[in-house]
């Protein structure tokens, strides 16, 4: 009999993160913008590796969170998209463009935004660290079923920024 994930909150600067586990790895974080977290219940390594990782990044050091993640969750472009996402430097960005090139699909930059819109693993998947070719910043859900959050992509990029050197663009705009 399979147990039912563990689920734990982790309150940030930025909102509140709900991560939900199984069997030591993460099957998905959201920030909680238009509803609470669910109740904490039950415990997982992988709550416990990202509660120890997600310290570490709010306390400044600049990392690339290293999680089990079950990528198994997600198939074809949107596995290749989000993996290359997830090579994004601490402090750095690149573009939707960049980054359909890199998984092979030149040309289709909305397709990438399309698939990070609905990136299950917000923060841990860095996909705020993806801009526009102009260097602006455009669409932030933070998770699947959630609005338009700008002002923390910006925020996000900022705390990274104060504790590393942007490698492709300036501060934001």
């Amino acid at each position: 009999m399979n147990a039912a994930p563990a689920v734990a909150a982790f309150p940030t600067p930025f909102g509140v993160l709900e991560a939900i586990a199984s069997h030591g790895r993460l099957l998905g974080v959201r920030f909680c913008w238009s509803d609470p977290p669910r109740p904490a219940s039950g415990a997982d390594p992988a709550l416990d590796a990202l509660r120890s990782q997600l310290d570490r990044y709010l306390g400044g050091e600049a990392i690339t969170f290293a999680l089990p993640i079950d990528w198994e969750r997600v198939e074809g472009l949107r596995r290749d998209v989000l993996r290359a996402t997830a090579e994004v430097p601490h402090g750095g960005t690149t573009t939707y463009g960049s980054l359909a090139e890199a998984v092979g699909r030149p040309g289709e930059a909305r397709a990438v935004g399309q698939v990070l819109k609905r990136n299950p693993w917000v923060l841990v998947v860095p996909c705020h660290r993806v801009v526009a070719s102009t260097g602006a910043l455009t669409g932030y859900a933070g998770g699947p079923r959630t609005g338009g959050h700008l002002d923390v992509k910006a925020a996000l990029l900022a705390h990274e920024r104060e504790w590393s050197e942007p490698t492709l663009f300036g501060p934001p705009r």
